[in-house]
């Protein structure tokens, strides 16, 4: 334990020179001895704020001071620095772990043991090679390192880190560090070349071909993905941007299924890329580009509808309405569902022209008091919503029914007159029906004043029928009556 604790104490602020920027977390660094089924037969894991775990199993008081065991110490302890925070890949993680461990031990005056590491690198990497694989490929194993492939890409991943040491030092492998902390980016591999290109000023695509990526990789291609997820995200951006200025929307609350789903999008399209899958990744950003292009161009007209919904609900003197249909709405305009807001929007529109319409209905029909109608903004205090709207709903359809008939009935023609006097029905019988229908209106039963204006609607039809069929049979037998005048006319000056 005390091996461990001075090893660390001491490489800790050498590891903050070396990387280029300083322990970047509030929590402490502590380190556990675990079992081996603990940390998954890896000698050792670095779990953050869980601590580091060290496999007791395998590292015992006997051997714990070995330079080997030492060595993963401070591998361990980089891990603070390189893990996902800043890269991406596992072998950016594990490379640079290694040389900085490799670094540190130098920086401690432990030049021999630094040599012994780097020379395990050269050896895994010489008796392994035959399970050699591009360094984009490798990834870790969740089981713990089981076969030759994992000691190779940890060797190989050094080796390669290394290379970029020696070629062009430690300032330029500093200044990316600092650029994807302070940028909170995690890079990977092919971010990783660019950011190299970029702080060197050399290419790198052969370097690369050579150690992390496979042969047949078109870079170009790869980099016209990269180039059109970035154009997705500025597109996004600058459109919520764009609405946050115009509407006063919240750029980030307002749109979280927006931003969760051009995520997933980008998510889809880096798994394609995982797998240099650059054709199904391009068809996937590139269709998700030209959805958002024409959700920015259609929002300006929605967003006018929404908001000339939001005054008109504003403006409505119908009582304590609540906001219900109008969130929907809102909502729909939000997650850009134009078809859905449309719907919704009429929806609202017709909702609140229903409850307008019995408030109106109400005033005109309880002058003189009413026995079940209640005023809306008793109904909208007393009742939740949906039942005050299931309410307005029945009562506007049965006054509106008993409107269509006092209509009907009201409409005089000599059809109804003549169909009235053949069925020997007096207008003041239907009249007399109509008055009960709208007593039972008032007293709220509405089945019973349905069936009852059915009855009259049905009726009134029935006599006008009557009527149109005695007028057409009364002229087609005239009609037919001439012609067989005018037959015998014809016949008779024919035979003279």
């Amino acid at each position: 334990g005390q091996h461990i604790f001075d090893t660390t104490v001491e490489a800790l602020p050498i590891l903050e020179e070396l990387i280029g920027f300083p322990y970047p977390y509030d929590f402490d660094v502590e380190i556990y001895p675990k079992r081996s089924e603990e940390t998954s037969m890896w000698n050792a894991q670095n779990l953050l704020y869980q601590g580091i775990w060290i496999n007791r199993d395998r590292f015992t008081p006997e051997n714990i001071t070995s330079w080997s065991i030492t060595a993963v110490i401070i591998h361990e302890n980089v891990h603070y620095w390189s893990n996902n925070a800043i890269y991406e890949k596992p072998w950016l993680k594990e490379g640079f772990c290694e040389l900085f461990s490799y670094l540190a031990l130098e920086k401690m005056g432990r030049e021999k043991e630094a040599a012994h590491r780097k020379g395990d690198w050269a050896h895994d990497f010489e008796e392994n090679r035959y399970s050699n694989i591009p360094l984009d490929m490798f990834e870790y194993e969740t089981a713990g390192p089981g076969n030759e492939t994992t000691l190779l890409a940890y060797s190989k991943s050094a080796l390669f880190c290394y290379e970029i040491y020696e070629k062009y030092g430690l300032d330029e492998i500093q200044e990316i560090n600092r650029f994807l902390h302070q940028n909170n980016t995690a890079a990977d591999s092919f971010m990783y070349m660019n950011l190299l290109e970029e702080y060197t000023g050399e290419d790198q695509k052969e370097l690369f071909t050579e150690w992390v990526f496979p042969k047949r990789i078109d870079l170009e291609i790869w980099q016209n993905t990269e180039d059109k997820i970035s154009e997705l995200k500025e597109l996004a951006d600058s459109s919520l941007d764009y609405i946050q200025e115009m509407y006063g929307f919240h750029k980030i609350l307002d749109f979280v299924e927006f931003q969760m789903h051009i995520d997933t999008q980008i998510s889809a399209a880096k798994s394609s890329m995982e797998e240099y899958n650059f054709e199904k990744a391009l068809q996937i950003i590139g269709e998700e580009i030209e959805e958002v292009t024409k959700i920015r161009s259609e929002f300006n007209s929605y967003a006018l509808q929404y908001f000339e919904a939001e005054e008109y609900y504003n403006f409505l003197e119908v009582g304590e309405i609540p906001e219900d249909k109008l969130l929907a709405v809102k909502d729909r305009l939000l997650s850009f569902e134009y078809d859905l807001f449309s719907d919704q929007l009429a929806e609202f529109y017709e909702e609140m022209e229903k409850l307008q319409m019995y408030q109106g209905l109400y005033s005109k029909w309880c002058i003189e008091g009413c026995t079940s109608l209640d005023p809306l903004d008793e109904l909208l205090l007393k009742n939740p919503y949906e039942e005050v709207i299931s309410r307005v709903d029945k009562t506007v359809t049965v006054i509106s029914e008993y409107e269509v008939a006092k209509k009907e009935l009201a409409n005089s023609d000599w059809f109804k007159t003549l169909g009235l006097a053949l069925l020997r029905k007096s207008e003041e019988d239907f009249v007399f029906n109509l008055e009960n229908s709208q007593k039972e209106i008032k007293n709220g039963d509405f089945e019973s004043a349905l069936h009852i204006l059915a009855q009259v609607r049905g009726e009134l039809l029935k006599t006008r029928r009557y009527g149109i069929g005695i007028v057409f049979g009364g002229v087609f037998v005239v009609f037919s009556i001439s012609v067989l005048v005018m037959r015998q006319k014809r016949k008779k000056k024919i035979l003279q």
